[in-house]
């Protein structure tokens, strides 16, 4: 028996979301697309098999927006926590940029 790491994505959004699931190459700088899925309002996905060796990364829109920049899924280091963001990674999740004019008039 052969298990494969999964990814399954639930959308628990009021709106319809549309997600995209990618791969770096061992000497790849760039993340290349695998699939991209539209998911509707309290849809769940069905589940990808992905392969840590190839570092699997995530990017996900919803109406209005841009592509979110892709970010690594896996947590490739036993008994860490490297799936949680970096801190420069959480700092930017609460930064807008101008052009984003949508998103700061939000909050």
């Amino acid at each position: 028996i052969i298990i494969d790491p999964v990814i399954q994505v639930i959308n628990v959004l009021p709106c319809h979301l549309t997600y995209r699931v990618g791969e770096k190459g061992r000497d790849s700088s760039s993340v290349v697309e695998r699939i991209q899925t539209d998911l509707g309002v309290g849809a769940d996905s069905d589940c990808v098999a992905v392969d840590p060796r190839f570092k699997p990364h995530m990017s996900i829109r919803v109406p209005g927006y841009d592509w979110s920049s892709w970010k690594m899924v896996v947590n490739r280091k036993l008994s860490s926590m490297t799936w949680l963001p970096s801190r420069d990674d959480e700092e930017q999740l609460f930064l807008t940029q101008r052009e984003d004019v949508d998103h700061s008039d939000d909050y």
